[in-house]
């Protein structure tokens, strides 16, 4: 079972939880069948936490450009303004030279800090709700009764 224990341990590397592991000794399909959901899982938590860390550095960005007087800020932030997809790419070398300085001044000394602290918050909430769910789920079970015939 130390695949189960290395599984574990890349799931709380990334602040995440791990399903509990229900197979029975013996039962060479259950842990396979474990390891596989926890393997899809572990793919949509990378998805979530890269969308999170992109979220971080958007607003990293905006809130300098606008601690500088970055009127853009303001306007990009009407309902009616789009950032098309488009406008991102080919950035020019000033703009790469910005994203390389967020990176190091910024994501280096905190920001990826506080990307990880609202990353555990949100799976802790996350998997509290599940245990409360699974709580109420089983106290709902009926208890064994014997039927009378």
């Amino acid at each position: 079972m130390e695949c189960v224990k290395k599984m574990k341990a890349s799931f709380a590397s990334v602040g995440a939880f791990s399903s509990e592991e229900n197979f029975t000794r013996g039962n060479p399909e259950g842990p396979i069948e474990w390891i596989n959901h926890e393997a899809e899982a572990f793919e949509e938590i990378l998805n979530s936490r890269g969308d999170i860390c992109a979220f971080s550095g958007a607003r990293g960005i905006a809130t300098i450009l606008e601690k500088k007087g970055c009127e853009h800020v303001k306007i990009l932030a009407q309902s009616e303004a789009t950032l098309p997809f488009e406008d991102a790419k080919d950035p020019s070398a000033e703009a790469s030279m910005v994203g390389g300085k967020f990176f190091t001044d910024i994501w280096d000394n905190g920001g990826r800090e506080m990307a990880r602290e609202i990353i555990q918050k949100s799976e802790k909430g996350i998997h509290d709700a599940r245990e409360v769910a699974k709580a109420a789920e089983k106290s709902a079970e009926p208890e064994g009764q014997i039927g009378i015939n």
